[in-house]
């Protein structure tokens, strides 16, 4: 698909109808490029105008939000100020709301517009879109854009719009640009950011101390090259204020749809960059804690008992914090003593004939038990979180009690 841009520009009139155009493919590559009248144009898919800024003047002005039947009186009104003529001779449209709320209005002579409509549609241009040159640059808020050209040059500033011609080579910034820089006040910016006639970097740096601005050159920035979404983006001057409003109006719950789901995605990676993160953190703990543990614990006594090395590292680490903080821990003699009681109580105080502690483990010599007693016993035991293994020794039973393991 071809798209033909021409620009119109303060000369173009119906007994001056040549202008600079040019021919681009689907990728915004150059076929072909001159300046003739529309008659000689070559054909296309798609014909855009693009209205220089002498023509189209460009504001950014915070509006309130109307009903389209009243937001056209509201416009004249926040412009009345801004301009020479009367705002009814003037042809207002209002583009898309930006970052910091506030909108672009171009401002354009209505009669002039109307007799350039005219003469395009006498010859037979199939008019696709038409759009103001200042609106076009993508820039920062907190930056001005100089369009640099000998003819048809121009800054947008903060609010506003500056017609500014210069090529030349001097090392002084241009008096006008000095001077709206003195009378911004609060919008003053950080950035100046040139685009079409590159400055040579001696210019560059005798600006930004005369200015006290950074400059930096942005190519590409000439309407033959700007990427035909930022001219998708801009509004069609061929709208009443109505309109445009009512276009933004129908747009802006899709932008917001499109704000949140952004805003989403990014909470979601943000939400599982920090899990990752939080994983990673716990298992590097676990296993610096385990190699503590395993510092305290022979790896062979704890397999030994038939317990994972792991486990039986993390029961000796616990227990010696306890005992660093002076407190007895479960597998020591008494505590593992007072949980045996209970169920050894009801053998009698003659039962138990000899007691043994050990690493952790009670070994206790009783009176021979019949069957019924010795599980009644064990079931005790268990019940306490005790294992208990017997033997048959000399007439005793013997039992071994520890405590249990997971």
């Amino acid at each position: 698909m071809n798209t033909l841009r021409f620009r119109l520009d303060e000369a173009f009139a119906p007994d001056k109808l040549a202008c600079d155009w040019v021919l681009l493919d689907q990728h915004n590559a150059a076929l072909a490029e001159g300046r003739s009248s529309p008659k000689e144009w070559p054909t296309a898919d798609a014909w855009i105008g693009i209205v220089a800024s002498a023509r189209a003047r460009v504001l950014r002005l915070a509006l309130p939000e109307l009903p389209p039947q009243k937001f056209a009186a509201a416009l004249a009104y926040a412009v009345e100020t801004r301009i020479a003529g009367e705002p009814q001779q003037q042809q207002l449209v209002a583009g898309r709301r930006d970052a910091d709320g506030k909108r672009p209005i171009v401002v354009i002579e209505r009669a002039w517009l109307e007799t350039a409509l005219g003469a395009l549609a006498t010859t037979g241009v199939p008019l696709s879109r038409l759009v103001a040159e200042g609106e076009l640059p993508e820039r920062p808020l907190d930056a001005w854009w100089w369009q640099r050209a000998a003819e048809g040059g121009f800054v947008l500033l903060s609010e506003d719009a500056l017609p500014l011609d210069d090529a030349s080579a001097a090392l002084d910034p241009p008096a006008a640009l000095v001077l709206a820089l003195e009378r911004s006040g609060a919008a003053r910016p950080t950035r100046l950011l040139i685009a079409g006639t590159e400055p040579a970097p001696e210019q560059q740096l005798a600006w930004a101390r005369a200015l006290g601005l950074a400059i930096e050159y942005r190519p590409g920035g000439d309407w033959r090259e700007i990427p035909a979404a930022r001219l998708d983006a801009a509004c069609d001057l061929r709208r009443l204020p109505a309109e445009s409003e009512r276009q933004e109006q129908a747009e802006e719950p899709l932008r917001l749809w499109r704000q949140a789901a952004v805003l989403f995605a990014l909470a979601a990676g943000v939400h599982l960059g920090a899990t990752a993160l939080d994983f990673a953190r716990l298992s590097w703990r676990a296993k610096q804690l385990e190699n503590e543990a395993r510092q305290l614990v022979p790896g062979g006594l704890a397999q030994s008992a038939g317990i994972p090395a792991s486990a039986a590292a993390f029961r000796r680490l616990y227990a010696a914090a306890r005992h660093a903080a002076g407190l007895p821990a479960a597998q020591d003699a008494l505590p593992l003593l007072a949980r045996a009681a209970p169920a050894l109580a009801p053998l009698g105080e003659d039962a138990l004939r000899q007691a043994h502690f050990a690493s952790g483990r009670w070994t206790l010599d009783l009176p021979p038990l019949d069957g019924p007693r010795r599980q009644a016993l064990g079931t005790a035991l268990s019940r306490a979180g005790l294992n208990a293994i017997y033997a048959e020794q000399n007439g005793s039973l013997r039992i071994l009690i520890e405590e249990q393991t997971p």
